[in-house]
């Protein structure tokens, strides 16, 4: 037996004897959206992230030092 398996097996004899049923876990990808890009631009954005549209001629550095001063990319 492995370390893992006697981690696993420890937690599986400690954890409590639930007399309620486990909750539903939604399945986020039973209906997913038409635009992933959109979808993912309007939950950044409802976090406060900014969507930076890709520009393969542009370097990224630039825009990065410009949004928050004295980030290094690497």
């Amino acid at each position: 037996m492995s370390s893992r398996d006697d981690i696993l097996n420890a937690v599986r004899t400690g954890a409590p004897k639930l007399e309620r049923p486990l909750p539903v876990v939604p399945l986020y990808d039973a209906a997913p959206p038409a635009d992933l890009v959109a979808a993912f631009q309007t939950t950044l954005a409802r976090m406060g992230g900014i969507f930076l549209e890709p520009n393969a001629e542009a370097p990224l550095e630039p825009v990065l030092q410009r949004l928050k001063p004295g980030m290094s990319v690497f």
